[in-house]
């Protein structure tokens, strides 16, 4: 067992409240509200977070809920910050007004990301709720103006790709330029458990929107926010974006997972994704910081084995590929590779049980 001096770890994803304001038809909210466990990280578990604060790169402020309905937000940045941890936070852009704006700066905010889901205010509002589209534009304008003539804190937008909206990319863009924010960070569905989000999946459909990222490009180059987009199609992968081999998520209740979604607050069985319906996921968790340190958590067998199978994965994948050379017979061993490696995922070293079917091992 290693010291807890030893023990360095990745990013924090933090739900420091499961409550939301709004129920999109994009979220898990919306189908499963009767399951929901609408609640607070207790002071007790946020203390016990900041306790390894000096040993976590970074802190994201958010979960399933909206951050911004606590009324200490400020309060709790600067704790976050304090403890040695580059502190992040997004919001769904209901909640936002000057005095807030400045004292989230002034604690020492390092980025703030506002959620948006079309950039045309019917699709907007249709998928998030009556007026949302306006008070979005005056959360990120809001901000903006508190943070002046400042380049820092960066205002991001996460911009929820869709069937319906990859086309108005670029007026996102627009959008976004004239708000104050500096980039738009393109996000696919991931939880996808009804036939109303099925039909609004955006990856595996790469030469639909291939006019649209060229259109973004060309209006970055004229000076609009850039532009980040995740892959729209599967790609080979050891371990996800959210990579769980460093990084974590303390939901509300206090439990570590080791990732969002692994983790919705509600009180049965998690829902597959649409395409596994039938089969229902338990929530994975590994502790409860209401009980037990991050350190002793992090260090408990099943997490380790959680956490090996990915390493494994790693470790094949690299010495897999690292020999390839780059000439034309180091073309044919990377086929080679390439399909030897989807063998051994396939069956020796695949994914753990719950991040098989998920959509963010396959780069979306």
């Amino acid at each position: 067992m290693r010291s807890v001096q030893e023990i360095g770890f990745g990013a924090a994803q933090v739900e420091l409240t499961s409550r939301c304001n709004l129920r999109c038809l994009t979220c898990l909210y919306h189908s499963h509200e009767l399951d929901w466990k609408p609640q607070d990280l207790s002071p007790a578990a946020f203390d016990r977070l900041l306790n390894c604060g000096s040993r976590i790169s970074s802190m994201h402020l958010q979960g399933w809920g909206e951050s911004l309905l606590l009324g200490n937000m400020p309060e709790l940045v600067r704790k976050a910050g304090e403890s040695g941890a580059k502190v992040s936070l997004s919001s769904n852009g209901t909640i936002m007004s000057l005095d807030l704006a400045r004292s989230l700066i002034s604690e020492g905010i390092s980025s703030m990301a506002f959620s948006l889901a079309s950039a045309n205010r019917d699709e907007q509002d249709r998928l998030r709720g009556a007026g949302v589209f306006d008070s979005f534009c005056r959360s990120v304008q809001t901000f903006a103006q508190a943070r002046g003539k400042s380049a820092h804190p960066p205002i991001l937008i996460n911009y929820l790709l869709t069937r319906n909206n990859m086309s108005d990319l670029s007026r996102a863009q627009k959008l976004c330029s004239e708000l104050g924010a500096d980039e738009v960070r393109g996000t696919h569905m991931v939880h996808i458990v009804s036939d109303i989000q099925e039909s609004m999946v955006s990856y595996n459909s790469e030469n639909s929107y291939l006019a649209s990222r060229f259109r973004a490009r060309f209006s970055y180059i004229l000076g609009y926010p850039k532009v980040v987009l995740p892959s729209m199609t599967d790609i080979l992968a050891p371990v996800c974006q959210k990579n769980p081999v460093s990084n974590f998520f303390i939901g509300s209740d206090g439990s570590v997972s080791p990732c969002v979604y692994l983790n919705p607050p509600i009180r049965n069985n998690v829902p597959g994704s649409h395409s596994v319906a039938e089969k229902r996921l338990s929530r994975l968790v590994f502790g409860n910081l209401n009980k037990n340190s991050l350190d002793d958590i992090w260090q408990n067998p099943e997490y380790q084995r959680f956490r090996e199978m990915f390493h494994a994965r790693i470790r094949a994948y690299d010495d897999m590929i690292v020999p390839v050379r780059p000439d034309f017979d180091g073309a044919e061993q990377l086929r080679k590779s390439i399909r030897r490696i989807r063998e051994v995922f396939s069956n020796d070293l695949q994914a753990p049980e719950p991040c098989n079917n998920c959509p963010c091992l396959w780069g979306h």
